[in-house]
């Protein structure tokens, strides 16, 4: 059974394929992008035609031991590495480095509150300075390579600038601006671009998921459908119309603000009960504010799912430099305050209205 990758990998993993058949990939390879776009697949099935016995033109032959073990996640394979970001606990118990494509999927899907840490980089070096357990070489991919502070590049930066012999190096990074130069200069550079809706849109149909409300569980997800599945699943794409909706309402002047508060801090009091954390209450509002910038400069209404159903017209008085203003205090409402008793978030988002409809 051949290794399918979603349709918005393919064209970087046939520029992979194709310098790696012309003998042109280096030792390293930089992959950019949404790691929620599955990019650590792109890097499993280009780790595949690298060990493969037996490839068959741009593709791994996926019958071979090295192939099989790669296509079972939950198998080790000896000449595969994963360098994962890790919290210190995960990292204390020996977790940040694995043999098994299962932990890289589940790391780069979900690095909330880990690191790329320094021993962990060395450990790897001191894997890659081992012989081959099979006959083409190895692979080591690091997950979350925008997490890697300046000290851990720079200890690993002489196995860039001398790797290994037929070892390659594979980075997931959500940006190359995260990375060293020197590191960027001496790899092969693919980016992953996110699915255009009616692709994305198709991936979940593919996946037998209701489609009602996909354009907008897409945009609050960066087009990731794997995300998006998540949000229309749980029913968490409905409370977000409610919020949108009341938050309309109230910038038309048709409701209180206090309207708007108490849907969109639903149950914060418990935060085990909370309908959504601080990161998706500001995603939900900076998507809204995106989106009514844009309609101020002219794109339909129809193209903006979260202003789809709510009389936009109403809001056109807001002023461009509020809604510049207001996305800066969206960042620093990302940023912290996580344990602010409810009456301070309460302030915030009360704030953060009085602060569009000045």
């Amino acid at each position: 059974m051949p290794f399918v990758l979603k349709p918005w990998l393919n064209r970087p993993y046939l520029d992979l394929s194709a310098a790696f058949s012309l003998k042109r990939l280096p030792s390293s390879i930089i992959i950019s992008g949404d790691l929620r776009l599955n990019t650590a697949n792109l890097a499993v099935k280009t780790a595949m035609l690298y060990l493969c016995d037996h490839p068959e033109g741009n593709e791994p032959c996926g019958k071979c031991k090295s192939c099989q073990m790669l296509m079972d996640e939950g198998l080790s394979h000896p000449d595969f590495l994963a360098v994962l970001s890790s919290t210190k606990d995960a990292f204390d118990k020996g977790a940040d480095l694995s043999h098994r494509v299962l932990d890289l999927y589940e790391n780069a899907e979900d690095s909330s509150g880990t690191s790329l840490r320094i021993d962990s980089l060395r450990h790897f070096q001191e894997w890659a300075s081992q012989s081959t357990m099979g006959s083409h070489g190895k692979v080591a991919v690091i997950s979350n390579a925008h997490l890697m502070p300046e000290a851990a590049a720079n200890a690993i930066l002489k196995t860039f600038e001398e790797p290994p012999q037929d070892t390659l190096i594979i980075m997931l990074t959500k940006s190359l601006d995260a990375l060293l130069p020197t590191i960027l200069s001496r790899a092969f550079k693919v980016s992953v671009s996110a699915p255009d809706v009616d692709v994305a849109t198709q991936e979940l149909l593919d996946m037998q998921v209701d489609v009602t409300y996909a354009h907008q569980a897409l945009a609050l997800s960066g087009y990731a459908p794997s995300l998006a599945v998540t949000l229309i699943k749980s029913g968490k794409i409905l409370k977000v119309l409610e919020i949108v909706d009341a938050l309309a309402n109230t910038l038309s002047k048709k409701v209180d603000p206090i309207f708007f508060v108490e849907k969109i801090l639903e149950n914060d009091k418990d935060k085990k009960s909370s309908v959504f954390t601080q990161e998706e209450r500001v995603q939900i509002l900076s998507e809204f504010v995106l989106e009514l910038l844009k309609y101020k400069a002219g794109i339909t209404q129809d193209k903006l799912p979260l202003l789809l159903n709510v009389d936009a017209k109403a809001l056109v008085y807001i002023q461009a430099e509020n809604l510049f203003a207001s996305l800066q205090r969206l960042k620093f409402i990302k940023g912290g305050n996580n344990l602010s008793p409810i009456r301070a978030m309460q302030a915030v988002m009360r704030d953060f209205v009085n602060s569009l409809m000045s």
